[in-house]
């Protein structure tokens, strides 16, 4: 049975998971403003799936203009992903991702994210689970405890979850070119072989965590590889690139760059710009880069301030200013203005704050 990755139309634009910054609000603006072709969530502690811990269920709410939509998941114990796969299944979501690339040296040190890079065997038994996982909840085999069907029902009745997929609900890996040194032939090789949907690649080992330049041509020999290895498969894996990639510019000239290449990652670009999506594909057809007003850009900044304040708690409100940052720039007066906004607690005070830059400055430009 077809996943959703193969209903998606060739480049595949989406935007990458990132910590601490593609939550739940992030994403429904990003959505709303620029529509991805897909999104991953931030990545996920299977181990706080199966301690019940709440906020780590909090962390998977999400709204139905997402879709399609990727949980990524981190960890190393195959049980702990068997169970993770079912939470997900169960919350709707179209794809279960493997974080096989997190460079952050606790995540590593423990075996997870990048860390798996270094055992093959683990990953297989990891990946073997999440099909399980899968297939178990495709037959109505619900191995979950009464407690985390409980949190189930919590985060589905607050994020207007309002169908299921349709298709298999899909497998992938987002990992890197190596873990001291660039192993893609090896790396590559070996995933592709282990029936996924998809795999993300950025274009630099755990060594290298973001220094440096995404190696691209790397990148496009695992396309290639994969590419060989899909003939004669029904249900081909897809390769996306992912690094580096800021602006339309950038992003043009890399598709075209590798057209062996499904899709392309998009991650820091989108910070204080989620129209990037959107205006990738009107360049794409008209070869003009859109331009947005300053009051548009408060105008967002006032969108995800709401929507922050009604998926958030408010003890996690001060998460918004990081986002305020991005909006805030490039336009007369924003550096006072940003000031103004890392002392907001609330959007009642960041409302007020915007409304009078917008009463004081661009009504009257």
């Amino acid at each position: 049975m077809a996943t959703f990755w193969q209903k998606l139309n060739i480049p595949i634009i989406g935007l990458s998971p990132m910590d601490g910054y593609t939550d739940a609000p992030f994403r429904y603006i990003v959505a709303k403003y620029g529509k991805p072709d897909v999104i991953y969530t931030e990545f996920v502690s299977i181990d706080g799936l199966v301690h019940h811990a709440e906020r780590v269920f909090q962390d998977m709410k999400y709204q139905e203009i997402e879709r399609p939509i990727v949980v990524q998941f981190f960890g190393i114990d195959p049980d702990c992903f068997y169970q993770a796969a079912q939470i997900g299944c169960l919350l709707g979501f179209d794809g279960i991702d493997i974080n096989m690339g997190c460079p952050a040296k606790t995540v590593a040190a423990r075996g997870a994210g990048a860390g798996l890079i270094r055992n093959p065997e683990l990953v297989k038994n990891i990946i073997t689970a999440t099909h399980a996982g899968i297939a178990d909840w495709q037959k109505g085999l619900i191995n979950l405890d009464s407690k985390e069907l409980i949190l189930i029902e919590q985060i589905k009745n607050t994020s207007k979850i309002y169908q299921y997929p349709e298709h298999q609900v899909a497998v992938s890996v987002k990992t890197r070119l190596g873990f001291d040194n660039e192993t893609v032939e090896e790396w590559i090789g070996f995933l592709v072989q282990q029936n996924l949907a998809a795999i993300a690649l950025h274009g630099r080992t755990f060594k290298e965590m973001y220094r440096g330049k995404a190696d691209w041509e790397a990148i496009a020999r695992a396309a290639t590889l994969v590419n060989q290895y899909n003939v004669g498969h029904s249900t081909p894996t897809k390769l996306l690139g992912n690094g580096d990639l800021v602006t339309i510019d950038q992003i043009a000239k890399t598709v075209q760059k590798y057209p062996e290449l499904d899709g392309f990652l998009v991650g820091r670009g989108v910070l204080g710009n989620p129209w990037l999506f959107e205006d990738y594909r009107s360049f794409a057809i008209t070869g003009v880069i859109l331009e947005h007003s300053i009051a548009a850009k408060i105008q967002l900044a006032l969108d995800h301030s709401l929507v922050h304040s009604q998926l958030k708690s408010t003890g996690a409100f001060v998460q918004i200013r990081k986002h305020l940052g991005w909006y805030i720039r490039d336009f007369p007066h924003a550096s006072e203005l940003r000031q103004l906004l890392m002392q907001t607690r609330n959007y009642p005070e960041i409302a007020q704050i915007l409304q009078n830059y917008l009463d004081n400055f661009v009504a009257n430009k």
